[in-house]
């Protein structure tokens, strides 16, 4: 404005309306605060006198400077009471932005929500108006408003830094890991020096298994990570393996985890969290591979320790002291965890009441193993929905309900029915090997502590859940 003025002859600024002169001023006066803030860094001079000439002159532009200037300074609460008794369309554009960023920052979602939606009707083409709504409605949980809104700005705007970095939080708060991979992915592929972007990276590839990317980022990045960073994917690493030896009933694969997790917990560099992880993981590995005296040892002294253990971890100790010949130890540990996790009962893929079942029958329980039938076959449909969630497939659960049955009829002294049964089993699923082994196995005539188990005690479940990833990297 000032250059303005000097292009104007002085006779000129003579013939000028005294009020055109009086906002001439206003302006001169705004831009020399604005820029005296701006190289001197001295925000609160400036503050202090634009909010004078503001409450002298109640002019827009000093209003909206005056926002800007306390929003830079971070005083958020300051900037939303400048026009306190304003209605969100009386403010500009340019303040709307900016007030709908500081309601944001001080938590007052709502009010944030209001400026961005009253600057979304405004002007509809406006990229950041809808990104702010975006944002809000992550923060608010409203997950399929954000996912929308956020599509209108990627149309506007196109795939921005801020669009990144709005479908990482979004990702990150909605639990989708994989989306949030490909979100901080193309962060750093757009911005590689961006160091939380990459170190997040990292977390995020060890978390999920991606051991090869995470090691180029280690390799290419070594100045961003240190010796427990690397702990960490080796970590996850061995429990991938033991995950995967488990899954397949491949025992080459659990011993080569177990023997990465020694590494790490023989490390001077492995911090307390990595530590009580690998030592839980330790436990359901030495159980599955039926090392159960050191299993138990290891639970006694973590219970000693800590008081209390995870219930995946509780499952494998249960298994261990099944296999050591204390059923009558194992049958509350499957009860507490039932208590905690009753829909773990009839899971698809561990059903808890398996483990129970046999405990009952290893302490020779076996109307409280007759009474956990029936209550499993209870709650058992004749159909369930498969992996996919859209086909409908027989309950192999309810199937393995009539397995235990049959055989817990001959445990129990009834072979000639429970022969008869299998037979009539076989009829309709004749090529089922599992079948011709327990016919063998009940026209043999055993039955006793060495009776078959139709399914393995410890599945892949039971290793250490994914939220785990947290605690990646302490540095």
């Amino acid at each position: 404005m000032k250059r303005l003025l000097d292009a104007v002859p002085l006779c000129a600024i003579a013939l000028l309306p005294l009020a055109a002169l009086a906002d001439a001023s206003i302006d001169s006066q705004r831009q020399a605060l604005v820029q005296q803030a701006v190289e001197s860094g001295k925000w609160d001079t400036s503050i202090m006198s634009l909010r004078s000439l503001y409450e002298r002159t109640g002019n827009v532009s000093v209003r909206s400077d005056l926002i800007a200037l306390l929003i830079r300074a971070e005083r958020f609460e300051e900037a939303l009471s400048v026009c306190a008794d304003c209605y969100p369309a009386e403010f500009t554009s340019h303040e709307l932005l900016d007030l709908g960023g500081a309601a944001r920052r001080q938590g007052e979602l709502d009010l944030a929500l209001e400026f961005f939606t009253t600057l979304t009707h405004r002007e509809p083409e406006e990229p950041a108006a809808w990104l702010g709504q975006a944002l809000v409605y992550v923060d608010q949980g409203r997950y399929v408003l954000a996912e929308s809104t956020l599509k209108r700005h990627e149309i506007l705007a196109g795939p921005t830094l801020e669009a990144m970095e709005a479908r990482g939080y979004l990702a990150a708060e909605t639990n989708d890991a994989l989306a949030e991979l490909q979100a901080r992915q193309a962060l750093v592929e757009r911005q590689p020096e961006r160091v939380n972007e990459i170190r997040a990276l990292y977390r995020l590839a060890v978390g999920l298994g991606a051991s090869e990317p995470a090691r180029e980022l280690l390799d290419r990045h070594p100045d961003l990570f240190n010796a427990s960073d690397a702990l960490w994917l080796h970590y996850y690493e061995g429990v991938n393996d033991i995950r995967l030896g488990i899954h397949v009933d491949d025992h080459r694969s659990i011993e080569r985890g177990l023997g990465r997790l020694d590494q790490v917990l023989e490390s001077e560099d492995v911090d307390h969290d990595l530590r009580l992880l690998a030592e839980h993981d330790k436990i359901v590995a030495l159980a599955h591979l039926r090392r159960f005296t050191e299993a138990e040892a290891m639970s006694q002294r973590l219970l000693l320790q800590y008081g209390s253990l995870p219930n995946y971890v509780l499952r494998a100790r249960a298994h261990a002291l099944s296999g050591l010949g204390r059923p009558e130890q194992a049958i509350p540990i499957y009860h507490a965890i039932l208590r905690d996790e009753p829909q773990r009962g009839d899971d698809l893929s561990d059903p808890l009441y398996e483990g129970l079942f046999f405990s009952y029958t290893d302490a020779r329980r076996h109307r409280e193993a007759q009474r956990l039938l029936a209550e499993w076959r209870r709650a058992e449909p004749l159909y369930r929905r498969d992996f996919t969630g859209t086909t409908q497939i027989e309950n192999p659960n309810l199937q393995k309900v009539l397995l235990l049955d049959t055989m817990l009829m001959a445990w129990r002294g009834n072979e000639h029915e429970a022969h008869a049964q299998v037979d009539a089993y076989l009829a309709e699923a004749p090529a089922n090997p599992y079948l011709w082994q327990l016919r063998g196995t009940l026209a043999a005539g055993v039955a006793g502590p060495s009776r078959p188990r139709p399914t393995t005690s410890v599945p892949h479940r039971c290793l250490a859940p994914s939220n785990a990833t947290r605690h990646v990297m302490a540095s």
